[in-house]
């Protein structure tokens, strides 16, 4: 069984510029943006740490400490707690998952249509801290020239 698993990581497809080997494009990183967002949720609730972890259900020996290093970014939420945050701060829970799986949510879709050849990780780090509304917008403008460029009909 053991030798199984070993060959089960080797053949995971990896995220790129990933800091930690053999995370996979699937797992979730630990992120500070979402740990600022879980945190001003928390205080909004006027909600202690202790009681947070409390209601949230974080496992472990010292349930506040493993929240603290999430809000920090050090660590990410257990994937089995992501429902209860929403339960337990009244967000949707697309909202949650979104926040949660930035920036993979962006990235996996680019793996699709950019030549990842061609992306350092210099570019992916910067990807991964986000876009201004106005680098947004025209990185949209940039996709809809492209595919109405694809779509218009060709003169014969």
């Amino acid at each position: 069984m053991l030798l199984g698993r070993a060959n089960m990581k080797k053949r995971r497809q990896h995220l790129p510029g990933s800091k930690k080997r053999g995370q996979s494009l699937s797992e979730r990183k630990p992120s500070k943006e979402f740990g600022d967002w879980l945190k001003t949720w928390r205080e909004a609730r006027h909600l202690t740490q202790e009681a947070a972890a409390t209601l949230l259900g974080i496992p472990g020996k010292n349930p506040a400490a493993h929240l603290s290093l999430i809000e920090s970014g050090e660590r990410a939420l257990p994937d089995d707690v992501l429902p209860k945050v929403s339960e337990v701060y009244d967000i949707h829970p697309d909202e949650v998952l979104r926040r949660a799986y930035w920036p993979q949510l962006v990235l996996l879709p680019l793996i699709a249509i950019v030549d990842m050849r061609r992306v350092t990780k210099d570019i992916i780090d910067a990807m991964e801290k986000g876009f201004k509304d106005a680098e947004r917008q025209e990185l949209t403008e940039k996709i809809k020239e492209i595919l109405d460029r694809r779509n218009a009909p060709t003169v014969v």
